[in-house]
């Protein structure tokens, strides 16, 4: 049986969520292929899977490499590089969500609309809907801000009263059941009393400093 394509909504947080509980490679790539790919969310190029992830300040790293030297490269770079491609991603797109959560301005809607990362289409019922729109040379972190920002667009009410990023540990919910301070978790109600530190500008320990990836990578 058939199961129905998932949500912008659980796209992002699976994102997100896996990021923070210590994703690898294979999660990635796993992640990429269910809920982009597949979703013809993110058209390809090329034939094949998807080959590579960048990241603004980070890089770009290949995730699977056609030809055996590039392998032989992806090897000895892959393991150290994409978690950080995935901090750096994850870090970038917590400050977008805190900002809105902060100002009651969603500007990564209005970025990814811009970008033309989330456009208006008429589906086949002749109604009016949103779709994101993505390629392997946009940012990872601007790929998961347009599912939020799509999400947003179909539901701003929930981002207006319902979002919510720990300071704590950096959870992100959307639950109407959530308790305590939309800087808080069910497990972190309130937060944590490290919030300067916590929700500075300051990258996440690990992250490197621009170009330290080398971008011929692929």
């Amino acid at each position: 049986m058939e199961t129905s394509a998932p949500t912008a909504r659980e796209s992002a947080l699976g994102f997100t969520e896996g990021v923070r509980c210590g994703w690898l490679t294979s999660d990635l790539i796993a992640w990429c292929e269910e809920h982009l790919v597949r979703t013809e969310r993110l058209l390809l190029s090329h034939p094949g899977p998807l080959q590579r992830v960048c990241e603004h300040e980070v890089g770009v790293v290949t995730l699977q490499p056609s030809s055996p030297e590039a392998r032989a490269k992806a090897r000895r770079t892959t393991n150290s590089a994409v978690p950080r491609i995935l901090e750096g991603s994850r870090h970038r797109v917590l400050q977008a969500l805190r900002t809105a959560i902060d100002t009651d301005q969603v500007a990564f809607v209005h970025a990814a609309l811009l970008a033309s990362t989330v456009v208006r289409i008429k589906r086949a019922d002749g109604l009016a809907a949103w779709r994101v729109r993505l390629t392997e040379d946009i940012a990872l972190s601007d790929q998961v801000l347009a599912l939020f920002a799509l999400d947003a667009l179909e539901h701003p009410s929930d981002y207006a009263n319902e979002l919510a990023v720990c300071d704590a540990c950096g959870a992100v919910s959307l639950s109407p059941a959530r308790l305590g301070s939309r800087h808080g978790c069910t497990r972190h109600p309130f937060g944590s009393c490290d919030t300067p530190r916590s929700r500075s500008g300051t990258p996440p320990h690990g992250l490197i400093v621009p170009g330290s990836i080398d971008e011929s990578l692929t």
